[in-house]
């Protein structure tokens, strides 16, 4: 009986030691998408007004404004997913490559 009490109170302690790794894990990763954020979304809202301008600019001529919808739709990409990874109460990790090896990724919508 003392046997299994100690392996069962070893799991829970175990268990308990990797939910608070888990949640400290998450902590810092908000941190880090927060810092992020702050660092990019000054400079991205600059190239998003200006890309307007651009598009004002150049309205008549569609090679122009092709390639500033494609700056537009990266600007767009590179927002949603600062807001996906600082809103996910989760994160999936993924491996992309042998070079870069796994990667955290907010979970898919």
């Amino acid at each position: 009986v003392r046997t299994k009490l100690h392996e069962s109170q070893t799991q829970i302690n175990f268990d308990k030691e990797q939910l608070r790794l888990k949640e400290m894990q998450l902590k810092t990763m908000r941190e880090v998408v927060m810092g992020l954020q702050h660092h990019v979304n000054n400079p991205l809202a600059i190239i998003l007004l200006y890309l307007g301008r651009l598009k004002r600019k150049f309205a008549g001529q569609i090679e122009v404004l092709s390639e500033v919808e494609q700056i537009e739709l990266a600007s767009k990409r590179i927002s949603t997913a600062l807001v996906d990874f600082s809103s996910a109460q989760q994160y999936e990790v993924e491996y992309v490559e042998p070079v870069v090896g796994s990667i955290a990724m907010p979970p898919k919508r």
